[in-house]
């Protein structure tokens, strides 16, 4: 499908397409308001009720209150039900506060934190008939199956959303006239393009004109303001980043080395919709991977996706979808050889541990565990 098609001099940067068909609604030459850092809500009181403590976490419980290790930074609550996660909140910020033990099992301890929460309902406690509790900190488990999270969430504190404007719009014929702001709500996708036109990102949206009036970038273009923004934003910190892959896919080795692990985490999500498809993977051969960068998880998936298929190359963003892109489909599949140069920097900054069904691993041996289960044979220099 051509999705650059129209008569302007200006490129098409986004459509919008019909989630049901490949129907194109609108094309548009620019989107402002896509790019967005959520706000967080004002800081907030849990209890993880009835834990055992790991890691950071329990280091946390020994230090002084004003101590700089009480701060944990984000995590993530997990609600396993009947052996599986099935739902989770983000605590951005988060401190320990306070500790004791627990009153109905003294060996398991109550622990008070302060975070801003986002991603829960008004009340943690509404869960599953016999749930459990996971916390984790990236993929490293700090403390597993706890009882029970005490939190509400007052009203005033939930987070606002942002509005999207598309601009220079040309809106197709099987659309309802977009200038008429009763159109009802409609569930889309926007899709980012290239300069190619290949698309470079995917996003839902909800489709709700606020306003629209004749652009002034082009005749018989329109702006469209809309009443939400995407569902789940790229943050601004990786607007340069989709400029630079704008422009096409990578072409020169490490260009993600420079970026913070947030950007990497971008980076990773540019590459797996860039990621290489083919009907038939190949196996065998010897593939070198560049360690000397991989000084966090996004870091060493961006650097394996690159040992496989070159720069800007995807094959998996963390050790369970790297599982998935072992067993085949991504356009590499064992068994083959890989040469891990400068071993020691993942070594010495991915060995926290992670929890994999019943057993708890450092990150990098549970890497290291799926290579050789999947018949990767790796050489660590």
């Amino acid at each position: 499908m051509d999705y650059l098609a129209w008569e302007q001099e200006i490129p098409v940067r986004y459509v919008v397409k019909d989630n049901d068909d490949e129907n194109i609604l609108i094309r548009c030459a620019g989107a402002e308001g896509l790019f967005w850092d959520a706000e967080l809500p004002i800081k907030e009181p849990l209890v993880l009720v009835g834990c055992v403590p790991r890691g950071p976490l329990s280091a946390a419980l020994d230090c002084q209150p004003d101590k700089a290790s009480r701060q944990l930074g984000d995590l993530r609550i997990e609600v396993w039900d009947a052996g599986r996660p099935i739902e989770w909140w983000d605590l951005f910020d988060a401190s320990v506060e306070a500790s004791h033990p627990n009153s109905d099992d003294p060996s398991l301890m109550d622990v008070s934190v302060q975070a801003h929460v986002a991603g829960a309902g008004d009340d943690i406690t509404d869960s599953p008939i016999l749930p459990t509790y996971k916390l984790f900190k990236g993929d490293y488990l700090l403390a597993d199956s706890f009882l029970a999270v005490n939190f509400h969430r007052t009203e005033q504190h939930q987070a606002t959303g942002n509005k999207i404007k598309l601009i220079g719009c040309q809106a197709s014929e099987s659309l309802i006239d977009p200038l008429d702001e009763s159109m009802p709500a409609k569930d889309v996708q926007l899709l980012a393009l290239n300069r190619t036109g290949r698309i470079m990102a995917r996003m839902p949206l909800t489709l709700n004109v606020a306003r629209s009036y004749a652009s002034k970038i082009g005749r018989d273009l329109i702006d469209i303001e809309n009443s939400n923004g995407v569902y789940d934003p790229p943050p601004t910190l990786a607007r340069p980043i989709w400029e630079y892959w704008y422009n096409g896919n990578p072409e020169i080795a490490n260009e993600w080395a420079q970026l913070a692990t947030e950007g990497r985490r971008e980076w990773l999500n540019l590459a797996f919709e860039n990621r290489v498809i083919t009907e038939i993977d190949r196996s065998g051969g010897t593939y070198d991977l560049d360690g000397k960068h991989v000084t966090d998880i996004p870091g060493l998936h961006c650097a394996i996706g690159e040992a496989l298929f070159g720069p800007g190359g995807y094959f998996g963003k963390d050790w369970r979808s790297f599982n998935d892109c072992l067993a085949g489909g991504f356009g590499v599949v064992p068994p083959f050889k890989l040469v891990w140069n400068s071993s020691g920097t993942a070594f010495q900054n991915l060995n926290e541990v992670i929890d994999n069904a019943d057993r708890s691993v450092s990150y990098i041996d549970e890497i290291l565990g799926l290579l050789e289960i999947s018949g990767v044979t790796t050489v660590l220099q």
